[in-house]
């Protein structure tokens, strides 16, 4: 699994799920790690609006690396998260995308 983005925290939640993590800063490193790994990650975990980047930068970076697993989103409740996944899955060829609300 690879976090864009993301904090120790929830490095650290996950790893005592029992998965392991890379985390990334950036879409650009995203891509590199990408590059670098020999093992490509099934799940990427990445914030839907970050400081310098949003979920459309992260969807074209693995558009182009042709991701094929999963992109989990993650977001502030949203007031019709139906309408922002149909408009963000259009952008996603050859992979999944769902949102993961936290919060009230």
């Amino acid at each position: 699994m690879i976090v864009v983005g993301g904090s120790d925290q929830t490095d650290m939640l996950l790893h005592d799920a029992g998965m392991p993590v890379s985390r990334c800063a950036t879409p650009v490193l995203l891509v590199r790690a990408f590059e670098r790994s020999n093992c490509v990650p099934q799940i990427v975990v990445a914030p839907l609006l970050a400081p310098g980047f949003d979920i459309l930068d992260v969807i074209a970076a693995l558009v182009r690396l042709r991701f094929q697993g999963q992109l989990l989103a993650v977001s502030a409740a949203l007031p019709d998260v139906g309408a922002v996944l149909s408009e963000l899955r259009g952008d996603c060829a050859g992979f999944r995308l769902d949102i993961l609300q936290v919060g009230g």
